[in-house]
């Protein structure tokens, strides 16, 4: 996880936002991935604020925050699944037109595809058990319907996963093992 800033450098990477939530960055894997990432030239904005269930609210507020700090050339996901995912709407919305509900599948928003492409996601799960560096699907609450839904598209996969034992190490064995 520590060599990440060598692919995105090679992707032509300047600026770099990097994604997390607040308990995953108070154990510091987010730093020294930022810190790695630094150490090859980049610049990197950290977003700590992802919810451990993503809703359609909070993936509004870091695509607002990414908006607002931006551009970036890529995006990191540091955590599970939710940070993963939010990290999935912002490389889609920060690059495309229109709002959340725009993509997500239907009969509960547009199911929009992507006109654009989205800003290349780099995606380092800190546990084991959601998949979603390898998914194409970006799960979430849509909180005045009380539904689970999500946006479900092939450039939402991330371009690299990068499963580092020593950022899981913590997990307990039985969830590791399922």
């Amino acid at each position: 996880s520590r060599e990440l800033g060598y692919d995105l450098s090679t992707w032509g990477a300047q600026r770099v936002l990097l994604v997390t939530d607040p308990g995953v960055a108070a154990v510091g894997h987010p730093a020294l991935v930022a810190e790695g990432l630094v150490e090859h030239g980049l610049a990197v904005t950290t977003y700590d604020q992802t919810h451990v269930e993503p809703t359609d609210a909070s993936l509004t507020h870091a695509v607002a925050f990414a908006r607002a700090e931006g551009p970036f050339d890529a995006v990191v996901a540091v955590g599970g699944g939710s940070s993963i995912d939010t990290a999935k709407a912002v490389a889609l919305l920060v690059t495309n037109p229109g709002e959340l509900m725009d993509y997500i599948n239907a009969p509960v928003g547009k199911a929009r595809a992507p006109q654009q492409p989205l800003l290349p996601l780099v995606a380092v799960p800190t546990t084991t058990g959601t998949g979603s560096e390898s998914t194409t699907i970006c799960v979430l609450d849509v909180l005045a319907l009380k539904v689970k839904t999500g946006i479900s598209h092939p450039a939402l996969r991330p371009r690299l996963a990068v499963v580092d034992p020593d950022l899981s190490a913590t997990q307990p064995a039985g969830v590791t093992a399922a």
